[in-house]
């Protein structure tokens, strides 16, 4: 019925929805948007009557007053409308900016005075990289797969509301709209494949031979799945990025992320079936009496507990090489959706990984031959090395660590601590989680190590030696700005005035701060080409006759690239710049950039970079020269080449295929022509933020580890099992460590994060003041002054900017923008050109600094607004902001070592604290443990010693108790030694008298018999011989019954020694051969067992003697004897055929003295029973009335037990 409903569920929402249902869903959505900001607007507009301000607190939606055709209050500066945009009469608008299209609805205040809200329809941007994409506004719109048109558009279909059609929508003939159908569909049909999955593994467990089982359910998951990825479920239902191959794909099996998270649920229910069922492998066990097949068996046994230990390794690497998801927890600390499930993907990973690793140890050491398991586990890391050289699959942390710990949990005998929890089933399991954690930290620190590397050499060989795909983008924009300048077009051509003002605005205005890494020359040419000063002896004719060439031309026109520069120059490019007013040619600017020998570092913002030149764009974290030969044309970075590079390591091949790490940095190399090199070198992760991926791992596996141990205490509780107080003490007191570090780390990560946020703030701060005291003078002389002041404060500006590293922008005090430093922000419309509200307000209150949150796109950042004013009069003319944009990178650069701190201190100290608790335990235990062995000790037969405890605390109340319990109980035992013999007596009076009447009872009538035929003379010698015959007869009996009784008497102590128990029975079998039809089978050729060899074969004569007295007449008996080894040892069945034993005797037949048959003593099965149990073995049988009876005999192994299935009763952990 589930199934049902959910496929009926898909069915409805993969239906295609008609362009009306498009529309009526978009229309649906709008109007409750709009719904939504006119609730806003209500509580706005009493305010609005009085004043023109809007309240600081954010809204969903964006406002903005406007009076007189001025803007006069706004609560967002993303997007500000211009007055003119918003001056006409409307109701509803559709807004087209540069940054994307917006949805405007107005509302009058009075004659002067309007509101308007904004709704973003759409957001795009001119630049796209990790921090600005498209964005849509998913509350309206219900697929992206959308393009807006104008309401005037001849195409497309209009979106109408309020009887107003502000925009029209093109969008695909069918689109399928978000429909909560899909999610019940997912939800149901999920849910009937867990309960089919459920019900199939439950039929699973029932089966008597558990390999086929497994093989079943392994063949029933594949098929699961394969018919789940031809239906592509859930994918075809759920458009996330959980599902999204576009997010993580590295095969048809692992098409996603939720597919890989599938497929590893999956396992983890193979490895559950596995863990819970190895102990029924009849077949193993079968296998394993073949030596050559035994040794076999250990080898792949082997090969899986070092497979299992490589499986969460392998994991990491699948997501680190077909993803962007970042595992590494020294690399962020936002843990979104994805990530989230990516690292639920490596702790169920773990999970198989200690299941499996566990079912396979446990056959490894099936037979209990040391010899066999360690030789078997070392040919098993052989061969397990040589695969995976063979495929190139990184493996040695997976061998080192699996290896310790197998050697650890077998020399340690830490896999028997499952059958019951205790402090051996945790260290166990925290063991587990520790080389576990270890490996998966090392795979995350060697898989960001060699994607480091990689882009290190692809950094060396796209950005150094190569070419400057960024810097050319941004000489196109810069040559384009230079030609459309209205000034240099009007200075270029003037004879009578100084050019270098040209040259001056090209540096500070057009040239971003990208270029400084650059010494930039600029020639200026005339209409002819020629030079219009002496700083170039070429003509414009003489340039590009030289590099006007396809060697030399790159992807933008008038942008060359010289490949063949002098020796000391790497990079070197050429721009020739036209100045045309009116299609009128006036003349020519020429820029020549030639990369410098120390590169300054480089302040250009991230958020200019495209992605199409983003992999060129330096890093902070790398440094990196050019040599010729062994001389340094030019460096950058941190990192000193000249001291700390040594010139040898140029000719170590390392350094140009895996890079040479040394004294904290790992360095790579790039040859290139004319004998020229580039070295990139990054600093390594310290290792405290490497040890913080295993902290986190461990952490993260402790909380399950205390978690499953609580839920199975608590089980185990309602179930009636009792957890050792050991176990509970050890549970308690690591809840007790737990919970409290857990909570002092939260603390102070939550203190020192404030902390941290509170010092880069105080930064900012003061940063801001010096800049606005440096500034306040030439702004005042601006904003009173004249053009040549503007020029002037422009420039000092940009200086200032420059000097500091920091991007400045400078505000009226209106709120509206005067100059920046960084004006491609602008100019490509990431912010506009107004103030943060709330800044402007706390300014004009008289705030001396203020910081404030912003965001472009993705990026969140702090900008520092700082008042400027009047040196004279301190009347406030400006409002100085400095956006960081590396603020959040740097705090959370700074929360990741607290965090990573935090990690490895909690981490620590718990592993600390678990080596302690086992001490503590151990301590508060012993004195337990002490009367325990001491109670162990307590027997009526023997004399028991008192305890001395010194200590009179509750421990030695209780041995007071004890030891006076000892005076009353060697009282009270020899009162019942006394009772105790005189009952045997009279039993064994009873009994002998009571077997000694019956043969008396014949003899006394023989005799009589005999006596009267004296008397009478009627005795004949055939009488007298019958009735003498009789007598003897009853005389033998007698004998036996006092035989019999002297045995039982006498019994001695048995022999144990080791002995072979197939030869034995046989040797039984045949000396029973011609009493009746007795058959032995088994397929152990030998059999070892300690015992006494002549009491066993006793018992199983006594056996197959019962057996041949208790055939049923008419029947030929038959008597089937077998021997097989089980988990506890070799078990002896002896079956027969017979009238089998009635209910009303079953209880007593291992008593003695009782007996089913007329004649014997009852001694037998009292006497095998205690045989059996001296030898440490067990004696029982079934029967069934009319069938016939078996009986079974239990005897452990030489050696003891130590077979693979010793969890038997292990509950699955």
């Amino acid at each position: 019925m589930t199934f049902a409903l959910g496929a009926l569920a898909a069915y409805f929402s993969q239906r295609l929805e008609s362009s009306q249902s498009v529309e009526a869903a978009i229309v649906k959505n709008l109007q409750q948007e709009l719904a939504t900001m006119a609730a806003e607007v209500d509580t706005l507009m009493p305010k609005l009557q009085r004043s023109s301000t809007l309240p600081p607190h954010r809204r969903r939606f964006s406002f903005f007053v406007y009076d007189a055709q001025q803007l006069v209050a706004w609560t967002d500066n993303g997007f500000v409308p211009s007055p003119a945009s918003v001056a006409e009469p409307f109701t509803l608008k559709m807004l087209i900016s540069g940054n994307g299209d917006y949805l405007a609805r107005k509302w009058k205040v009075n004659d002067t005075k309007f509101l308007v809200g904004v709704i973003p329809l759409y957001r795009k941007f001119s630049i796209t990289n990790n921090y600005l994409e498209p964005w849509w506004n998913l509350r309206i719109f219900p697929s992206s797969d959308i393009t807006l048109l104008e309401p005037g558009a001849a195409s497309g279909t209009s979106i109408c509301v309020e009887d107003q059609c502000p925009f029209r929508v093109n969008f695909q003939e069918h689109v399928p709209l978000r429909d909560p159908v899909k999610f019940a569909a997912i939800l149901l049909l999920s849910l009937s494949i867990v309960l089919f999955v459920a019900l199939f593994y439950g039929q699973l467990e029932r089966l008597p031979y558990a390999e086929g089982a497994l093989l079943l359910l392994y063949g029933f998951l594949i098929g699961l799945r394969f018919v789940m990825i031809r239906l592509n479920f859930p994918a075809a239902l759920d458009a996330s990025d959980l599902f999204d191959p576009k997010v993580f794909a590295s095969s048809t099996l692992n098409a996603s992320l939720g597919d890989l998270l599938i497929n590893e649920l999956a396992l983890l229910l193979l490895s559950v079936f596995a863990f819970n069922n190895y102990q029924k492998f009849k077949s193993y066990h079968f296998l394993y009496q073949r030596k050559a097949i035994a040794w076999l068996l250990s080898v792949v046994a082997g090969l899986g507990v070092l497979f299992a230990a490589l499986f969460p390794f392998v994991v990491i690497q699948t997501i680190n090489n077909n993803s962007s998801i970042v595992i590494d927890i020294s690399q962020s600390l936002q843990f979104d959706s994805l990530r989230s499930m990516a690292t639920l993907a490596v702790l169920l990973a773990g999970g198989c990984s200690f299941l499996f690793g566990h079912t396979f140890l446990r056959l490894l050491i099936g037979d209990g031959n040391k010899l066999r398991v360690l030789g078997a586990f070392m040919l098993s890391a052989l061969i397990f090395g040589l695969i995976n050289s063979a495929t190139e699959q990184p493996y040695l942390s997976s061998l080192v660590l699996g290896t310790c710990y197998f050697l650890i949990v077998y020399v340690l005998k830490l896999y028997v601590s499952l059958r019951r929890l205790g402090f051996a089933t945790f260290s166990y399991l925290f063991i587990s989680i520790f080389f576990l954690s270890a490996n998966g930290a090392y795979a995350i620190f060697y898989f960001t190590r060699q994607e480091k590397i990689a882009s290190q050499f692809k950094f060396a060989e796209n950005f150094l030696v190569d070419r400057d795909y960024f810097g050319e983008y941004l000489l196109r924009e810069t040559a384009l700005k230079i030609a459309d300048d209205a000034f240099i077009q009007s200075r270029i051509n003037v004879p009578f005035l100084s050019r270098d003002i040209i040259r001056q605005k090209i540096r500070q205005v057009f040239l971003p701060s990208y270029f400084n890494k650059y010494d930039v020359e600029i020639f200026l040419f005339n209409s002819r080409g020629e030079p219009l000063d002496n700083q170039s002896a070429s003509t414009l004719s003489q340039v590009i006759g030289i590099y006007d060439q396809d060697a030399f031309r790159t992807d933008y026109d008038r942008v060359y690239f010289v490949t063949s520069p002098a020796k000391d120059v790497t990079q070197k490019y050429l721009v020739l710049v036209p100045i045309k007013r009116a299609n009128s040619l006036l003349g020519h600017v020429m820029l020549d950039l030639s990369l410098k020998k120390l590169i300054p570092d480089n302040v250009y913002p991230e958020l200019l970079v495209d992605n199409r030149t983003q992999q060129f764009y330096h890093t902070q974290d790398i440094s990196y020269a050019v040599f010729s030969d062994t001389t340094i044309l030019f460096s950058s970075g941190k990192f000193n080449y000249d001291a700390a590079f040594y010139r040898d390591w140029l000719g170590n091949p390392d350094l140009y295929r895996k890079g040479i790490s040394a004294d904290g940095f790992t360095h790579v190399a790039q040859e290139y022509q004319n004998n020229r090199l580039a070295v990139v070198s990054s600093q390594q992760q310290p290792i405290m933020l490497t040890l913080a991926n295993f902290s986190f791992l461990l952490v993260l596996g402790l909380v399950i580890i205390l978690l499953l141990l609580l839920a199975l205490g608590i089980a185990n509780y309602i179930q009636g099992e009792k957890i050792y107080f050991s176990a509970r003490i050890q549970l308690l007191l690591n809840m007790a460590f737990f919970l409290p570090l857990i909570l002092v780390s939260v603390t102070t990560l939550n203190l020192t994060n404030r902390s941290t946020q509170n010092q880069l703030m105080e930064e900012y701060q003061e940063r801001a003041e010096t800049v606005s005291s440096q500034l306040s003078a030439q702004l005042d002389r601006y904003v009173n002054g004249n053009t040549e002041n503007v020029n002037n404060f422009e420039q000092q500006l940009r200086e200032l900017a420059q000097l500091t590293n920091l991007d400045a922008n400078v505000f009226n005090t209106k709120g509206e923008l005067l100059a920046t430093s960084q004006a491609l922000i602008f100019e490509n419309n990431l912010m506009s050109r107004y103030i943060n509200a709330n800044a402007l307000r706390k300014i004009k209150g008289g705030s001396r600094v203020v910081i404030e949150t912003e965001r472009v796109g993705k990026l969140e950042y702090f900008v520092s607004y700082a008042p400027l004013t009047a040196p004279l009069s301190g009347k406030l003319i400006g409002i100085l902001g400095i956006p960081f944009f590396q603020s959040a990178s740097s705090l959370e650069r700074v929360q990741i070592n607290i965090v990573a701190n935090i990690l490895n201190i909690f981490s620590l100290i718990f592993i600390v604290l678990v080596v302690l608790s086992y001490f503590v335990s151990r301590w508060l235990t012993f004195p337990l443990k002490f009367i325990t062995q001491s109670l162990q000790r307590t027997s009526l037969t023997k004399t028991n010693q008192p305890l001395t405890w010194k200590a009179d605390d509750e421990i030695g109340l209780m041995v007071k108790e004890y030891n006076q319990m000892l005076f009353k109980l060697s009282e009270s035992k020899a009162e019942l030694e006394q009772t105790q013999r005189e009952s045997a007596w009279r039993e064994i009076a009873q009994q002998v008298a009571h077997e000694i009447k019956n043969p008396l009872t014949p003899m006394k009538l023989t005799l009589q018999q005999l006596e009267r035929g004296i008397g009478s003379g009627t005795n004949t010698p055939e009488k007298t011989g019958k009735a003498v015959s009789t007598l003897l007869t009853q005389v033998d009996t007698l004998n036996d019954i006092a035989s019999s009784f002297s045995t039982f008497a006498k019994m001695p102590q048995p022999v144990i020694q080791r002995l072979e128990l197939v030869s034995l029975v046989r040797r039984t079998v045949v000396l029973h051969h011609s009493s009746g039809d007795v058959q032995f089978e088994t397929a152990l050729r030998e059999a070892y067992v300690q015992g006494d060899e002549q009491l066993l074969g006793r018992t199983f004569s006594n056996l197959i003697l019962n057996a041949f007295q208790a055939a049923r007449p008419g029947y030929n008996l038959q008597v089937k004897i077998s021997l097989i080894q089980t988990p506890e040892g070799y078990q002896l069945a002896f079956h027969d055929n017979g009238k089998g034993i009635a209910p009303t005797v079953a209880e007593r037949i291992f008593l003695s003295h009782f007996t089913t048959k007329k004649s014997g003593s009852g001694l037998g099965l009292a006497i095998a029973k205690q045989a059996i149990e001296h030898m440490q073995g067990k004696i029982w049988f079934e029967t069934t009335v009319g069938d016939g009876t078996t009986f079974f005999i239990l005897l452990p192994p030489s050696g003891g037990i130590a077979s693979v299935l010793e969890e038997k009763s292990a509950p699955a952990v």
